[in-house]
């Protein structure tokens, strides 16, 4: 091989090796970190059967069923904002922290999404929870943080 044709050769391969770096540092997924629970000292409570709010991290104790459960946050907030028309209506969904009898029973998505109830309630241990509604609405001005979040709950018995 000649030397411009062996130099050509090199560069070549050193391109395609650095593009191939570059391509797969692009497509390499994020890797979130798991959400640790956190276990406030003290619970407000609400009843069984009726609605209540609950702020970002804070823990609700529903005692008959001795039941608790924390608003982790808003994992979605695509709710067309009210100072703009669109043409979908969005949805908001949020993720909630179940517990009964002190054993947590996980963390689940509950959705704000019309003509979608169901997306809204998830069942557990005889009895379901179902998101009423996610405030602030959004605005095409401001952008929310998850501490201004406020959704409204209501637990029941199935």
């Amino acid at each position: 091989m000649k030397p411009k044709a062996y130099r050509a050769a090199i560069l070549a391969v050193f391109v395609l090796f650095s593009a191939a770096v570059i391509a797969s540092g692009c497509t390499q997924q994020a890797v979130k970190k798991p959400v640790q629970a956190v276990q406030p000292a003290n619970f407000t409570e609400a009843q069984l059967g009726s609605g209540f709010q609950l702020r970002f991290n804070e823990t609700r104790l529903i005692r008959q069923g001795n039941i608790k459960v924390r608003f982790i946050g808003v994992s979605e907030d695509s709710r067309c904002p009210a100072d703009v028309q669109c043409v979908w209506e969005g949805q908001a969904a949020v993720i909630v922290e179940l517990a009964k009898d002190d054993e947590s029973l996980g963390n689940f998505r509950l959705e704000n999404r019309a003509g979608f109830d169901d997306l809204a309630i998830q069942a557990f241990s005889g009895h379901f929870v179902k998101l009423l509604k996610v405030e602030p609405y959004p605005t095409s001005k401001q952008r929310i943080k998850q501490q201004d979040y406020v959704i409204g709950l209501i637990v029941s018995k199935m």
